[in-house]
């Protein structure tokens, strides 16, 4: 995720095209979270980034 934001900060893009780009980069379980949001939800940069965060942060945190 800090990748992709310092990437996002470089070329400028605002938080819709930040939201494409995301949704489009998205691999493995991470894709699967896209089928449990609304359309409204998949197309909120802050809210995707959220959701992915809550569902990803907490397998970290469980790993360490």
């Amino acid at each position: 995720m800090a990748q992709f934001e310092l990437l996002a900060d470089a070329e400028g893009w605002n938080d819709q095209e930040r939201d494409l780009r995301l949704v489009a980069s998205l691999r493995g379980p991470a894709v699967g979270m896209l089928a449990h949001l609304t359309p409204t939800q998949r197309k909120n940069y802050f809210n995707l980034v959220g959701v992915l965060q809550r569902r990803f942060d907490q397998q970290q945190q469980a790993e360490v």
